[in-house]
């Protein structure tokens, strides 16, 4: 197994540093010369500058000026420094709203927007689009040379839509190319329903929320223009610097369909804002759900990938603004390095003066002290990711994927019916975490993904799915696969069309070997019980359902029934059944569990598979173990959540890579502690 080369080219480092926007502080001269100093006392590698400095580099139209930050990129360059050098079309300046109107959003209402705010563009004006080229060539061209240059940084949490007459007659013309003609558009969105049927191209409002079909297009269509617009940024400066990286900071939403951005640059990079001690099992909901996130980022790119945002302490934009109690800050960023990441970067590095977000957490607070807690534990994070030099460029290697699809996401969020919320993505979570428990990597990707290094996948309510995707899914199974699916599985096509003849439809009607006669839903407080007709290694006798249960028949007599419904109506139809079809095997779910059972078949699963967790050592709960490897090694990154110290007995011998030490026999992890162990590779 081969490292991936860093991140930063002939940088091999992880990086530490976060959003600097010493722009802020030209009044304050003897701030910027701390910052200098503490970045040397925290262990920060690498920055973030620009981003919103549109208006510095470019004070009128056509005039540029690199002077300020000239200073900055020479100070970078003298502490052996790197700059994760941004493009600032997210800070646009007011000049440019003025003297080109046509650059501000339209929204649903066709109200042009004023200017402020944060971002805020349409992505297909001509006229934002020629000036940030231009702007984008000369800051290429000024600093292609400069030793702190380490990669360029799009915009900045890229997003947003645009009504606009352009946009929608551009989406008009996406829809031609796509259908060719108004019979095929009118078919594939059934417009005969409630009348919708379009006599002229001309007659397609994206405002339409009736028609679910358009919904997902317009979403598509969106998606491809921000792809397309990342990719339009990027081009200007990698044909003056082709050898430095270009990343664009994703989110965690299921809005964007961040595979299609991810395609057009070359370091997948994401801002991560866990609500870390919320009340309950909530503070480890959130823990479990960033660990899927960053399983989800790594996945897009089948590499390494850059934390680009966090905050060092606490946000400033939730209901409770909660910070991170003692050790948390380590842990949450050691888990980042766990699943892949080669970064831990800040929002903010110091605390704005002014502005929205004056009071969101940052390394350097308003008192300007470099003895804050927060300030050390920084530091302490940085020491810690000095010594991993070794971990760049390991990857996390994946037996097991699950199929979390944002398309199928958009349509499940837009289907009337069943019940409200749908609850996908906590769905998908009910199976990843006992797979995160064990230490087991997972790749969390998406429908279109191909699916041949996988000896499992997870398909939870893959209810929107073409043609491709089916067939896709059902080869693997064929060629021996192990496939586990649910409620809510190949409903509709990539229209939004129901199937006929049965769900699941499609090549997954003969995958799975059922058909549903009904979806049953019940109320919150109302269960009933999936009862186990077969004894099966590793599962209880019962277990209990919650919100759906899918009435399920047989197609044949080869599938095996494996649980029925122990009440209601329905009472003695399948539950729970298993298909073998080719060479592989099909489970399908037909009910929701709170998560045990997923804990308990996933378990006979990865048994029956061969698919072990990173080490055989037995954790309490709140704990995980993940690990990366380059083939000779290992790195197991130990993990406790929870507020008190535990024990664990290793399984041999490791290089504890933070102690710089060897250890074997039982281990202490502090509350919110982290260890990094180091093995030869099994």
């Amino acid at each position: 197994m081969k490292k991936f080369n860093p991140v930063v080219p002939n940088f091999p480092h992880m990086l530490h540093g976060g959003d600097y926007n010493p722009d802020q502080w030209k009044a304050f001269p003897e701030i910027i010369s701390d910052d200098f100093k503490y970045f040397d006392k925290a262990n920060v590698n690498t920055v973030s500058i620009g981003i919103f400095s549109w208006v510095e580099f470019e004070p009128e139209d056509g005039v540029y000026n690199f002077e300020f930050f000239d200073k900055i990129m020479d100070n970078l360059a003298a502490q052996g420094m790197k700059a994760c050098l941004a493009t600032p079309s997210a800070g646009k300046p007011h000049w440019l709203g003025i003297k080109y109107p046509d650059i501000l959003p339209v929204n649903e209402a066709g109200v042009r927007g004023r200017r402020g705010g944060r971002g805020g563009f349409c992505k297909s004006s001509p006229d934002f689009r020629r000036k940030i080229h231009d702007l984008n060539t000369a800051m290429a061209e000024h600093y292609k040379d400069h030793p702190a240059l380490g990669m360029w940084h799009i915009s900045n949490e890229c997003c947003g839509e645009c009504y606009c007459e352009r946009c929608q007659n551009n989406f008009r013309e996406w829809l031609k190319k796509k259908y060719k003609t108004l019979d095929a558009i009118n078919a594939a969105y059934w417009n005969s329903f409630w009348g919708h049927t379009y006599t002229d191209w001309s007659e397609i409002v994206v405002t339409d929320k009736s028609v679910h079909a358009l919904i997902l297009d317009w979403k598509r269509y969106v998606n491809d223009l921000l792809a397309d617009y990342i990719a339009w940024e990027a081009a200007a400066l990698k044909k003056v610097t082709p050898d430095v990286p270009v990343t664009t900071n994703m989110m965690e939403t299921d809005g964007i369909d961040y595979k299609k951005v991810a395609k057009v640059v070359d370091v997948v990079s994401w801002d991560s804002y866990p609500r870390w001690h919320a009340l309950g099992d909530a503070h480890m909901y959130s823990g479990i759900k960033t660990a899927f996130w960053h399983d989800r980022f790594r996945s897009m790119g089948k590499k390494p990938f850059m934390l680009m945002e966090c905050a060092p302490s606490f946000n400033s934009w939730l209901e409770v603004n909660k910070g991170k109690k003692p050790g948390m800050h380590k842990l949450a960023s050691m888990q980042a390095i766990a699943h892949g990441s080669e970064s831990v970067q800040y929002f903010q590095w110091r605390k704005s003066r002014g502005g929205f977000e004056k009071f969101h957490g940052a390394v350097v607070d308003h008192c300007g002290r470099d003895d804050t807690r927060v300030f050390k534990e920084v530091s302490e994070v940085g020491a810690a990711l000095a010594k991993l030099d070794e971990v760049v460029g390991t990857m996390n290697v994946s037996r097991v994927a699950i199929i979390y699809d944002i398309e199928n996401a958009w349509a499940l969020n837009e289907m009337a019916g069943a019940r409200k919320p749908k609850k996908y993505e906590d769905l998908c979570l009910k199976f990843y975490k006992p797979l995160w428990k064990k230490g087991i990597s997972c790749d969390v990707i998406e429908a279109c993904d191909e699916l041949d290094s996988y000896d499992l996948v997870i398909v939870p309510a893959l209810y929107m799915a073409d043609d491709a995707a089916c067939e896709r899914i059902a080869k693997f199974v064929e060629n021996g696969g192990t496939l586990l699916s649910t409620y809510f599985t190949g409903w509709v096509d990539e229209n939004d069309l129901c199937r006929l003849g049965g769900f699941p439809g499609g090549k997954l009607a003969e995958v799975f070997g059922v058909w549903s006669e009904d979806l049953e839903c019940l109320h919150n407080g109302e269960k009933n019980t999936a009862r186990m007709i077969k004894s099966v290694d590793g599962l209880k006798d019962s277990y209990e359902i919650i919100e759906y249960c899918d009435l399920l028949h047989t197609k044949n007599d080869d599938v095996e029934v494996l649980a029925e419904f122990a009440d209601d109506y329905y009472a003695g139809m399948p539950a729970l059944t298993v298909n073998k079809y080719g060479k592989g095997k099909a489970y399908y779910m037909g009910f929701k569990n709170e998560g045990d059972f997923m804990a308990d078949i996933l378990g006979k699963l990865t048994d029956e598979l061969g698919i072990k967790g990173a080490a055989d050592i037995e954790l309490p709960e709140n704990a995980a173990i993940t690990m990366r490897t380059d083939g000779e090694n290992d790195y197991l990154f130990v993990q406790n959540y929870n507020s008190n110290d535990i024990n664990i007995t290793l399984d041999g011998e490791y290089f504890d890579m933070l102690e710089d030490k060897t250890v074997s026999g039982t281990l202490t992890i502090d509350k919110y502690g982290i260890r990094i162990l180091k093995r030869s590779a099994k």
